[in-house]
């Protein structure tokens, strides 16, 4: 009798476990969809957004080493692999620049703290943080690639006129 009362109190509490972890999921589900429809007019309002990646890379790095560095890349939120881009770092003489390079488009990043930069073609962006962290990213206008794919990545709203 004893093992039919423990059995049915496990099997109670399992039953509300359960419970509690689909209120939590609905729960959550709820709060996304207001941070998406929030995220959506915000979107509409500024019309691109910079998708940056932390290169792992210290200021102090930089000015040291010329580096050949994959980043973006892992799995996403779909299961789906994701490539990343290679990027490429050559200091200046000086050590007070760096040109950072993918295979389609470079950009010179001024090495102190806090130094952002777009690319001529207005492609390809990179931020050394406050901290003296190098992130390195693109610009898009498309929805999708600001909104829904970058799991790995931080994605700040910009103004669609910087592109235009």
């Amino acid at each position: 009798m004893r093992y039919l009362f423990l059995g049915l109190f496990a099997v109670f509490l399992t039953g509300c476990s359960v419970a509690t972890d689909i209120y939590d999921a609905q729960q959550l589900r709820i709060k996304n969809e207001k941070i998406n429809k929030l995220n959506d007019k915000k979107f509409e309002e500024y019309g691109a957004c910079f998708v940056s990646f932390d290169a792992n890379v210290s200021l102090e790095l930089l000015k040291n080493r010329n580096l050949t560095k994959k980043i973006g890349n892992g799995i996403n939120k779909y299961g789906n692999y994701t490539e990343g881009f290679w990027i490429y770092t050559q200091t200046d003489q000086a050590n007070t620049k760096v040109e950072i390079a993918t295979m389609n488009d470079i950009l010179i990043l001024p090495l102190e703290v806090g130094a952002q930069v777009m690319s001529k073609s207005k492609k390809l962006g990179a931020i050394i943080s406050d901290k003296g962290n190098l992130s390195v990213g693109y610009f898009s206008k498309n929805k999708f690639d600001c909104l829904e794919r970058n799991d790995f990545a931080n994605v700040s709203l910009v103004s669609s006129k910087l592109l235009d």
